[in-house]
């Protein structure tokens, strides 16, 4: 989640292009060699994070009602819509009440706060 702030919100112009021109560019168009070429991506992030969280369910440590997966995406689109506010805010010069960072941080402890509460 830090990673993805950090980067996208270093660049939001970048972010802009990833996630907002494909959904209102009207001669953008996603096939499925594109998408072929994001899979893999997603399997590395959403895959490798729903690993390590099977790992902690097989050792007892997380519920295992829990699906991995479901929450890594959950997370990377909760750092993106707060990007997403962040770059609402920046493009009027009106900067959030809170600090990314602060924001980030509070993010990470809810979703471990889930992991660790089952």
């Amino acid at each position: 989640m830090g990673a993805t702030a950090e980067a996208f919100g270093n660049d939001l112009d970048a972010l802009r292009l990833a996630f907002f021109v494909p959904q209102v560019g009207a001669n953008v168009t996603v096939g499925a060699e594109q998408l072929d070429r994001v899979r893999p991506f997603n399997e590395m992030t959403f895959g490798a994070v729903a690993a390590r969280i099977q790992a902690d369910q097989d050792a007892g440590l997380v519920a295992s009602h829990i699906d991995g997966r479901r929450l890594a995406f959950l997370a990377y689109t909760s750092v993106l819509g707060l990007l997403t506010m962040e770059g609402m805010v920046s493009s009027v010069d009106d900067p959030l009440v809170h600090a990314r960072a602060a924001l980030v941080d509070q993010l990470v402890r809810t979703f471990t706060d889930q992991l660790a509460s089952g």
